[in-house]
């Protein structure tokens, strides 16, 4: 038996002063974190996924602009078979092929 959903949650966090890489790399953070969760529901094993829009605060958009934005990055992320991380930029929808930012090296 394989379960649609047991639970829906829209979450708008905020993250300032993200870049496009870094909120991405954020939000991907998030889905694998919950991806990897094992849960049981009513005897069946559940696999939980996150489906997630992001879009960047820029000068001269409304609050409403940018959820408007993150939405319109969500639906694309449900329509390319959920459980995966779309990004809203400047110049319109991206894949959800961005690589996270580099870590610095360590010393030693």
């Amino acid at each position: 038996m394989r379960v649609r959903s047991v639970g829906r949650r829209g979450v708008q966090p905020l993250f300032r002063g993200q870049t496009a890489a870094s909120a991405f790399a954020l939000a991907e953070q998030i889905r694998e974190a919950v991806h990897a969760l094992s849960l049981v529901f009513e005897g069946n094993q559940v696999t939980p996924s996150v489906s997630a829009g992001v879009a960047l605060w820029q000068a001269g958009l409304t609050e409403q602009d940018v959820q408007k934005r993150a939405d319109q990055a969500l639906y694309i992320a449900k329509n390319k078979g959920r459980n995966r991380v779309e990004l809203f930029s400047s110049v319109g929808l991206t894949s959800s092929v961005l690589a996270p930012e580099p870590l610095p090296a360590r010393a030693g």
